[in-house]
C-alpha cells in the first residue's frame, strides 16, 4: 500500500554552475533553482523539515502537497546562491552539514576530484537567522550503516552539538 499522507521532500545538493561532469542531481545552476522554487511554491505548501518531520512521530496525517526542502553536505553555495532566492521568496529548507566539514573545503576524493568550499560559523549563524534549520548530516561523510552502533551515536550527538553551538540555534 502506498502511503500518500506523509508530504514529501525535495532534496539539493549544489547550487551552482560547475563546468565538470559531475552525477546527476548534484547541481542545480541558480537560474533553474529559482525557477524550480516559483515552481513549487505555486503548486505545493513548502514547509520546514521539522514540520513534516514532527507530524510523522506524531502520527499525524501530512497534506500531500506539503514540502520540505532540504540541502546536503553544506557547501558554501547553499548560502551565496541558495539563501538570497529562499529569503526573498519567503521559503523555509533544513540544511544537512557534515561537521568536520564546516569552515573548510569538500574533499578532492569525492565526486569529481573537484574541492569545493563548505559554508563555516558564520554562514550558519546567518542562515539559522533567516529561518534555516542547520542539521547534522553526521560528522563524517561516511556509509552510517558500517559504522558500530555506538560510535555512530556519540558521532551524530557530538555532530549535532557542533553544529547548534556554531550556527547558534
Amino acid at each position: 500500500m502506498r502511503r500518500t499522507d506523509c508530504g514529501k521532500v525535495l532534496a539539493y545538493h549544489t547550487i551552482d554552475h560547475y563546468r565538470l561532469p559531475r552525477p546527476a542531481g548534484i547541481d542545480t545552476p541558480p537560474d533553474q533553482f529559482e525557477s524550480q522554487l516559483s515552481w513549487l511554491s505555486l503548486n505545493y505548501t513548502i514547509v520546514p523539515l521539522s514540520h513534516i518531520v514532527g507530524a510523522v512521530k506524531d502520527g499525524r496525517r501530512i497534506p500531500s502537497n506539503h514540502l520540505a526542502i532540504t540541502f546536503d553536505d553544506g557547501y558554501l553555495d547553499n548560502f551565496e546562491n541558495a539563501l538570497p532566492l529562499l529569503t526573498r521568496m519567503k521559503i523555509p529548507a533544513t540544511v544537512f552539514c557534515v561537521a568536520e566539514y564546516i569552515g573548510g573545503d569538500w574533499p578532492a576524493s569525492h565526486w569529481d576530484g573537484v574541492s569545493k568550499p563548505m559554508l563555516n560559523a558564520e554562514h550558519l549563524s546567518a542562515m539559522a537567522a533567516q529561518g534555516i534549520e542547520i542539521a547534522s548530516h553526521g560528522w563524517h561523510h561516511e556509509k552510517m550503516a558500517d559504522v558500530p552502533r555506538e560510535e555512530l551515536i556519540d558521532r551524530l550527538v557530538h555532530s549535532r552539538e557542533f553544529l547548534s553551538h556554531a550556527s547558534g540555534s
